[in-house]
């Protein structure tokens, strides 16, 4: 398997791998899941405010995409650091190294950008998710507290 950024004509292929990961989250999380496949993956593709700061790496053979991360480089004056939002890997495709590459792969991005500190988002409940980062070293923060206003 080969993993590269992502490009405009991944985007259908993108979208049925984002509708398997919106119906995964609805089960782990027991929550509806607001967002569509297609919206999500044409977003991703256009470029932003973060243009240049987004990673969108997929991971396959050839025009099959098996699997993807999507990670953001903030740069926050003093300092830059790089947040994986989300990962996944079609259920055919699991426990085969995958998910492996594609972080390793973003790993690798963040020290061509020489950032050290590396964030994953993962859902409290997706006890699979959890201990996959943690093999990688990544550590639960407790005391950290986010924000939002909408």
């Amino acid at each position: 398997m080969k993993v590269w950024r992502a490009q405009k004509g991944d985007s259908e292929i993108l979208a049925k791998l984002f509708a398997e990961l919106t119906t995964h989250l609805k089960k782990v999380t027991k929550k509806k899941v607001v967002s569509t496949a297609l919206n999500k993956t044409k977003d991703l593709l256009k470029s932003d405010k973060l243009k240049g700061k987004k990673i969108v790496l997929v991971a396959g053979e050839k025009k099959k995409i098996r699997g993807f991360l999507i990670g953001y480089i903030l740069d926050m004056d003093l300092y830059k650091i790089a947040v994986i939002d989300d990962i996944f890997v079609s259920k055919e495709q699991r426990k085969k190294g995958l998910g492996n590459e594609l972080v390793n792969s973003f790993i690798k991005e963040c020290r061509k950008h020489k950032i050290k500190t590396i964030f994953a988002i993962t859902p409290q409940k997706n006890k699979i998710a959890r201990e996959f980062f943690q093999r990688f070293g990544f550590k639960k923060l407790p005391s950290i507290h986010f924000y939002l206003k909408t």
